[in-house]
């Protein structure tokens, strides 16, 4: 829908609090067996959701202009963008984009631009914030594009794409300059202008791939795992393990994975508010955002928020927090409040949890996702602190990265049975036409040794986690040596 309007606003009033007794949580292929917390009463958390507010169809991400109080919404199945005024918290326009815009959004404050990854149309639909009007569509981007960093200084767009290749728009001209291989399997990225660099998430391997601003020369690997959100104040780099209940700590300025912090649930994205010393992370199969101190390195506890939560933004001038609920259809709005207060009580310290090695996944394809079965009440829980130390053996690895190649398929490939049942066709037609963007394609069975007929290829399309239903971005298809 095109123009102005106003959209349902339901606020919320109160919160209620639940010790966590023991709960598993399952995501991105990885399960993690979260450890019985004690029955002892813990303060509440001081955010409390504020309001729920309906937008388009299947919001995925979350962009804030803390200049104007403005927050854009991404509805990848509704191919719009939801304008919602900060302050009012009501929808003030609905603009339609491309085909399934994605869930990262670049954001220039200064100049009031909004630009937005169109992942099914490979294009990028640019947003004049001060008539909230699309303004240009950058062509040229084929190949489902998905991660935006945008560098207001320089004004200049980095548009992660086709599954190795990240593109630089020029925001004067709208047209793109150049286009670099970034190695198989980019995800999203983030940048930071004081520093010159741009961070890329990537999965198979599972690294964080730096950039230099002026010349996209590679800088190095880190081995971390997650899509990143920088914290400006530090400059300090936070992960969001996909894989994982836990958060890496990377310092952008000499690259060095600094530790993690086991959090409750699995993360997907993040979102930081350095003048509160905040971190905020979505759980999309717990129904929740965790709140984390990152200024003492703690988990806080969690706000149970829609459906399926994935994109998150925080207008750091007001503390709020928008939430967008993918299978609710709707942004939860929380009220923002300090988190580097010392705790009120004594709280037990948390046992770290192993770092497991991760498994590696595809690039995300669009596709529509799965809803829940229910729409969770709101709580807050509160749940103990958690301490993390620094994690010796986590050294940066800062080496060159290699083109992906591509191998075309066999007529051996086989489809697994969940495969076929769970994963869009479309998806599946582009795993077997391109194979090789697919994490595992003809990897021997132990890469560590030739292959043998003890030792056969990888060539049966599996999900992640078979027990899951299919999802873009933590449970897409891969090769595997037969199915399970």
């Amino acid at each position: 829908m095109n123009g102005c309007g106003s959209r349902t606003v339901r606020r919320r009033r109160g919160r209620g609090i639940m010790v966590v007794a023991g709960l598993v949580a399952a995501i991105g292929g990885a399960a993690a067996d979260v450890a019985a917390r004690p029955n002892a009463q813990t303060p509440p958390l001081p955010q409390t959701v504020e309001a729920t507010i309906d937008v388009g169809a299947r919001p995925v991400g979350i962009g804030v202009n803390p200049v104007t109080h403005k927050v854009y919404v991404t509805n990848a199945t509704g191919n719009s963008v939801s304008v919602i005024d900060g302050v009012t918290l009501k929808v003030v326009k609905t603009l339609a984009v491309g085909n399934t815009p994605w869930y990262w959004i670049g954001v220039m404050p200064a100049r009031n631009r909004i630009y937005v990854a169109n992942n099914g149309s490979g294009t990028l639909s640019v947003i004049d914030g001060a008539t909230d009007a699309v303004v240009a569509t950058v062509g040229g981007l084929t190949g489902a594009p998905e991660g935006v960093g945008a560098d207001d200084g320089r004004n200049l767009v980095y548009v992660t794409r086709a599954g190795s290749l990240m593109s630089v728009v020029d925001g004067a001209t709208q047209q793109v300059l150049r286009t670099v291989n970034t190695g198989a399997f980019n995800h999203s990225a983030v940048v930071s202008p004081s520093l010159g660099r741009i961070y890329v998430s990537r999965t198979a391997p599972d690294v964080l791939s730096v950039f230099d601003t002026n010349s996209l020369a590679l800088v190095g690997d880190i081995a971390a795992t997650g899509h990143p959100a920088l914290d400006p104040g530090t400059e300090q780099v936070w992960l969001a393990d996909f894989r994982s209940p836990r958060l890496w700590r990377v310092d952008g300025r000499s690259n060095a994975v600094l530790d993690q912090l086991p959090i409750t649930y699995a993360p997907l994205l993040a979102a930081i508010d350095t003048t509160r010393g905040c971190l905020y992370a979505t759980n999309p199969s717990a129904g929740r955002l965790t709140v984390v101190d990152i200024v003492n390195r703690r988990e806080l506890g969690q706000l149970t928020v829609g459906r399926t939560p994935g994109g998150v933004g925080v207008d750091p001038v007001t503390g709020r927090v928008f939430v967008a609920n993918e299978a609710s259809n709707t942004v939860t709005v929380i009220k923002g409040a300090r988190c580097d207060q010392p705790a009120t009580a004594p709280t037990p310290t948390a046992t770290a949890l192993p770092s497991a090695t991760p498994s590696p996944t595809a690039s995300a394809t669009p596709s529509p996702t799965a809803s829940a079965t229910t729409r969770p009440t709101t709580t807050a829980t509160a749940t103990p602190s958690q301490t993390i130390a620094p994690s010796p053996t986590l050294t940066p690895v800062l080496t060159p990265t290699t083109p992906p190649s591509s191998t075309p398929a066999p007529v051996s490939a086989c489809i697994c049975r969940t495969v076929r049942e769970r994963v869009p066709p479309a998806v599946i037609n582009d795993a077997v036409a391109n194979p090789g963007r697919y994490e595992g394609w003809m990897r021997p069975l132990d890469p560590n040794k030739p292959p043998s007929p003890a030792n056969p290829p990888r060539a049966c399309l599996a999900l992640q986690n078979a027990d899951l239903p299919y999802h873009p971005l933590w449970n897409t298809p891969l090769w595997r040596v037969g199915c399970r």
